[in-house]
């Protein structure tokens, strides 16, 4: 009779540890399912959150454009009262340093105006005369204003001692006949760049460029001089934007920090210059990293708790086969 029950006990067991493994299997493959789904909601509210990042980098962009649009209109018209001031002056320097510090005095920012004569030698400055006689003639930018016959602002790299933290800006003066007779300067220097940052209340890693429209980096926050007269022609970011010189934006990562970056191009409206803004990725994400690490732990708190169910009702069915051993 013994061991007629031990017989019958046995299958009971044996068929308690079948049903016991799909069990298991399940809770696993649910729990691999839910983290699946998790995953991909995840990755889906990461693509909003950057899709976000464009917006603003675009917002931001435009706002950065106009500022240094509205700093420009005031540099040119300040190079304007120069020239016009030019025919009645320009035998007298001190009379000129005057008419230079008078103008610059209205300036809502503190930039420097010069005016260069012919020869490309430095006439007079707004702020140290004593350079007068400096010769510029070797300067880009004044070459191309002294060669290049033709009315409207010439951009370039800032001519004068500030030159590696400075956009230089100059305009040709001429003659009732046309004929030149100096060229008036002035200089946009780095500090435009962080009153906007310090005005939009950029996030740190934030990057800001003012760019010929060949792609020649003027001024570029961080980055310093080390940026200044690098060529951006053939990166492939500014190679898509180039060809139209349309608003475009842009993932990259920079060369230098390699930091990811969300970029916005833009050319400065009547001006031949681009600006360009980028927002760190690591900026945009943090919301984004918060809410996944929300979705992990609730990810983990479903784990386990189909974990406890699964262990109590394997435990209910190992109570009822013993049960049933014993009635056995």
């Amino acid at each position: 009779m013994l061991l007629a029950a031990t017989d019958t006990v046995r299958p009971r067991r044996r068929r308690f540890r079948l049903a016991r493994r799909p069990l298991g299997f399940l809770t696993v493959a649910s729990v691999l399912f839910i983290g699946a789904v998790m995953a991909v909601l995840a990755w889906a509210d990461r693509a909003t959150a950057l899709a976000g990042a464009d917006r603003t980098s675009q917002v931001l962009a435009l706002a950065f454009e106009r500022h240094v649009g509205r700093t420009l209109a005031e540099l040119e018209g300040a190079l304007v009262m120069i020239g016009d001031g030019l025919g009645d002056a320009k035998n007298a320097p001190d009379a000129v340093d005057i008419r230079l510090r008078s103008i610059q005095a209205r300036l809502l920012h503190d930039s420097e105006l010069a005016l260069i004569d012919t020869s490309g030698h430095l006439f007079s400055s707004s702020k140290v005369p004593v350079r007068r006689g400096l010769d510029l003639s070797s300067r880009e930018l004044i070459r191309e204003v002294l060669s290049e016959r033709r009315e409207g602002l010439f951009v370039g790299q800032g001519a004068l001692l500030d030159r590696d933290v400075s956009v230089g800006i100059a305009r040709r003066v001429d003659d009732n006949s046309g004929a030149l007779i100096g060229v008036a300067y002035g200089s946009l220097d780095i500090e435009t760049l962080d009153r906007f940052a310090e005005e939009a209340a950029l996030p740190k890693g934030a990057s800001m460029m003012l760019l010929e429209e060949d792609g020649t980096v003027l001024l570029r926050r961080p980055g310093g001089e080390g940026w200044i007269g690098r060529s951006l022609a053939t990166d492939p970011m500014f190679v898509q934007f180039s060809p139209r010189l349309r608003p475009g934006t842009y993932h990259e990562i920079a060369v230098d920090d390699r930091v990811e970056r969300v970029t916005t191009y833009r050319t400065v409206q009547g001006y031949p210059m681009v600006i360009a803004i980028g927002l760190p990725a690591d900026a945009i994400l943090v919301p984004w990293r918060e809410r996944s690490s929300k979705l992990l732990l609730v990810w983990a708190l479903t784990g386990l708790a189909l974990s406890l169910i699964a262990a109590a009702v394997a435990s209910q069915a190992r109570k009822a086969a013993e049960r049933s051993r014993h009635r056995s």
